[in-house]
């Protein structure tokens, strides 16, 4: 059989079942964390998305992840401002990523409206960060596009310019990702992993915390298996080492290695102060900062159920799922 034929893998990846490791037992080191006003921004998570659909299935869906927890576990020392903008910033990510990787999003499976979809988020979100040089006011009609005017007033109050053109530097490149991830979908073509893992450093919409989070497409194998889709680290290891399991253990791998290495690298960095180029203080705080952002994004995970099923039975540090 041709591996690289993506239906033919689809159709050899389901039906099997693979054991998958509880990643919480990677955080023994580092405890939960919530931001103490956590409490404060379910509201406005709820409100942010009640404004945008009126689909009472898609509302279920997003306030299901919730996200208001993922923004308070990912930083969980944000003052409230910070911790509002983060939230609906997260929350826009989300929405603004499932209308083209979602299978039922508005420009999935067209990449002509999708990279019109594209080319305007870059000019909206770029005029209302403050950044650029419209002589218009950019307009959309599309109510993902345009919630992000309310964000990025935020961003420009609270934030340096400097710190707006890297929240635009990084969102562009993500545009750019995403439209060669979408390229890749309408191909039968299978990617290799590192061609997988090149794109996602945009398409992620992670930057830095990429390698933490590759946590993730272990525990949404299942979802995107049931989408017909394989733009997943699992199982494009699969297609090049044949077994399943041995593709989920390489992945888990993977995150314990990049968890090794984040701390390696902050070790290293830390115990050299004098080569430093910011106070040692203000490296510590990034460092932990880093930390704390991926350490929260792997109890979220679970937390949320948006990538682990909902009817896992996680016992002794593992769980059993079934490919359908």
């Amino acid at each position: 059989m041709d591996l690289h034929r993506h239906q033919q893998v689809l159709s050899t990846i389901r039906g099997k079942t693979v054991e998958i490791p509880d990643f919480r037992f990677l955080l023994d080191k580092w405890p939960r964390k919530v931001n103490l006003n956590y409490s404060s921004v379910i509201a406005t998570a709820d409100q942010a998305i009640e404004s945008i659909f009126q689909d009472d299935k898609k509302v279920k869906s997003l306030k299901s992840a919730n996200l208001a927890l993922f923004a308070s576990m990912a930083f969980p020392h944000a003052a409230i401002d910070k911790l509002e903008i983060l939230t609906l910033w997260g929350i826009w990510i989300y929405m603004w990523d499932d209308e083209v990787d979602e299978p039922d999003g508005l420009h999935t499976n067209n990449l002509e409206s999708g990279n019109v979809y594209r080319e305007q988020t870059i000019n909206f979100v770029e005029y209302y960060l403050g950044l650029g040089e419209q002589v218009e006011v950019p307009t959309s009609q599309n109510p993902i596009i345009d919630s992000f005017r309310p964000i990025g007033q935020r961003f420009e109050k609270c934030y340096s310019v400097e710190q707006c053109q890297s929240v635009f530097d990084e969102l562009e490149f993500a545009m750019q990702m995403s439209r060669e991830e979408q390229q890749a979908r309408r191909s039968d073509r299978i990617p290799t992993v590192n061609e997988y893992m090149r794109v996602r450093m945009g398409s992620s919409g992670v930057g830095l915390l990429l390698s933490a989070m590759e946590s993730n497409d272990i525990l949404s194998l299942k979802k995107e298996i049931a989408a017909d889709w394989l733009s997943n680290i699992v199982s494009l290891t699969f297609v090049e080492c044949g077994n399943l399991q041995k593709a989920v253990d390489m992945a888990y791998a993977a995150l314990v290695a990049a968890i090794d290495r984040f701390e390696a690298a902050a070790k290293d960095l830390l115990s050299h102060p004098e080569s430093l180029t910011v106070p040692e203080e203000e490296a510590r705080s990034l460092v932990d900062g880093l930390r704390d952002a991926w350490v929260g994004v792997i109890y979220w995970q679970y937390e949320s159920r948006r990538y682990c099923p909902p009817e896992a039975d996680i016992r002794d540090g593992q769980f059993s799922v079934t490919m359908q």
